[in-house]
């Protein structure tokens, strides 16, 4: 039908801009809208942002006529397969902007504050911190604690709950100084929201002992791993038994893997040749350079003999449908992990 909109188009400009509209009047106003967006895109943040509030398509019964009438508009839209998310995404980020910024400005906001700030100048900012003497087999990790608290004001009773895990010291870090900061064990970190005082997350920093040489066999779940700095997604097999990157593992060419379902039941095994050219696409905003796509997403190569989409759905998969993977390296030296490297 000619004028019919196409299925790739964005959202409905009109209707996205007055449920932004609507949004920007007040933090509940914000929060119906922010539940809308999350239905067509799922964003975790949501329940950092509004710990109690979980949005359903009863809440349109709450909105006024022509916000009802936007809304079912935009639902109606995302039904449709193929669809172009990337002004939902961005609308979103302009509510949660305008979310902290209610919150920072208002009587309770200026009142928490002021809290964090008095709580800052009594913790220790890290300086003049000695390292504890570790010997080379350890190294130290993040692990996340207390995840109950997250989008909750930081107070004194949650500096007293975080004392119960006898951290060396308490870090509160402005958000430019955390990734500058050098981690020691026994460290508590606290993390907080752009409104300067909701809790994002709370780390504690602890040290484990370093697995000494790589092993040759690995087995584990086949994840298509993704980080700042990747510049795609890497192929990689994950040991459920390891912490953080040590458990990570690249395939590389020449390594040999084996694929199996969650029952273990054989579905592929090979030797891995990299095709680097199947899926080769240019970059949109950089047409004299590209890579290899792969179900919407960038990627490095394609096993040989593959398509780079069914390829890709070997790993491209939600969590509970992971398959299972044994990678046999070519070689002790070529198992490091060269090409992942951690991003802080």
């Amino acid at each position: 039908m000619i004028g019919a909109q196409r299925r790739t188009d964005g959202p409905p400009q009109d209707a996205l801009e007055r449920l932004i509209q609507f949004g920007s009047k007040g933090v509940v106003h914000a929060r119906h809208a922010l539940g809308i967006c999350n239905s067509i895109v799922p964003w975790e943040g949501m329940e950092n942002l509004f710990p109690d509030f979980r949005w359903s398509q009863g809440h349109l019964a709450k909105l006024p006529l022509n916000e009802r009438r936007a809304a079912c508009r935009l639902l109606d839209w995302a039904r449709h397969s193929g669809v172009n998310v990337a002004g939902i995404i961005i609308a979103r980020q302009r509510l949660v902007k305008t979310v902290h910024a209610f919150r920072r400005n208002s009587p309770f906001g200026r009142k928490c504050r002021l809290a964090v700030a008095r709580l800052r100048r009594r913790l220790p900012k890290g300086r003049g911190l000695k390292a504890q003497n570790l010997e080379e087999s350890f190294e130290t990790v993040s692990t996340r604690i207390l995840d109950r608290f997250s989008g909750r004001p930081l107070t004194p009773g949650v500096i007293r709950i975080i004392n119960g895990f006898n951290p060396t010291s308490i870090h509160l870090p402005e958000a430019e100084e955390r990734w500058k900061m050098t981690r020691y064990p026994g460290v508590a970190l606290i993390s907080l929201e752009p409104d300067g005082f909701s809790i994002r997350s709370m780390e504690m920093v602890v040290s484990i002992k370093r697995r000494i040489g790589k092993p040759r066999k690995i087995e584990g779940r086949l994840e298509d791993f993704f980080q700042t700095g990747t510049e795609g997604l890497v192929w990689s097999v994950v040991e459920e038994d390891e912490m953080g990157y040590d458990g990570l593992h690249e395939i590389q060419e020449g390594d040999h893997l084996t694929i199996a379902d969650q029952l273990g039941h054989k579905i592929w095994a090979g030797t891995i040749r990299c095709d680097r050219e199947s899926g080769w696409r240019r970059y949109p905003t950089n047409p004299k350079y590209g890579q290899p796509n792969a179900l919407g997403y960038w990627i490095h190569w394609t096993q040989k003999g593959f398509k780079p989409n069914d390829w890709a759905r070997l790993f491209v998969r939600p969590e509970y449908e992971r398959l299972r993977g044994t990678l046999v390296r070519r070689s002790v030296e070529r198992g490091r992990n060269r090409g992942i490297r951690r991003s802080r």
